[in-house]
């Protein structure tokens, strides 16, 4: 499943008959942004939704064009640009995709906008029975206006990356609910 606040999920995950993980999910993904007093900024990701501003998946550039699709409900789309929120409908979209290379993995795959990125979640199911969990980041920089004579402090907290412009040093991290089945 493709859950709104926290992206993808897996369940009732088995190898060779017996299940080995009743969930495997993404948890929670964070960003913290470094800043003088109130700019500094710390998001958690999944008060801002992991689906609600994310786009339809394009296959053969996320996904290989032989993917089977995962579709997602959001409860948000857009008209003129701008998000409309819509309690009474839900809208599906492509959120995810499932393939394989035979003989080799099965890769469930969730692309989830956030912000300024793009939030990639992976698990790979491997022939011996090995799971691999990937969370791969892309996007566009945050920057904020400064100037040198009143926010000198900026140039030891972020990159200048152009006249009056400054992209924060920031980070990110994710936690993962990895609940296994060790009694079976």
């Amino acid at each position: 499943t493709i859950r709104p606040s926290t992206g993808l999920a897996v369940m009732d995950v088995a190898f060779k008959g017996k299940r080995v993980a009743w969930e495997i999910a993404l948890a929670e993904a964070a960003a913290l942004y470094s800043g003088a007093n109130s700019d500094q900024v710390f998001y958690l990701d999944s008060a801002y939704s992991m689906t609600h501003f994310s786009g339809d998946l394009v296959e053969g550039l996320d996904c290989p064009e032989t993917a089977s699709i995962l579709y997602a409900p959001k409860w948000l789309y857009f008209q003129g640009g701008a998000p409309v929120s819509n309690s009474a409908k839900a809208f599906p979209f492509k959120a995810g995709c499932i393939f394989g290379v035979r003989g080799k993995a099965l890769t469930v795959r969730a692309v989830a906008t956030v912000g300024n990125y793009d939030y990639i979640t992976e698990l790979v199911f491997k022939l011996d029975g090995s799971i691999t969990v990937a969370l791969k980041f892309a996007g566009y920089m945050e920057t904020r206006y400064f100037e040198k004579v009143y926010d000198a402090v900026e140039t030891q907290l972020s990159e200048i990356v152009h006249d009056n412009l400054a992209a924060p040093l920031h980070a990110h991290f994710a936690c993962f609910k990895v609940d296994l089945d060790i009694m079976g």
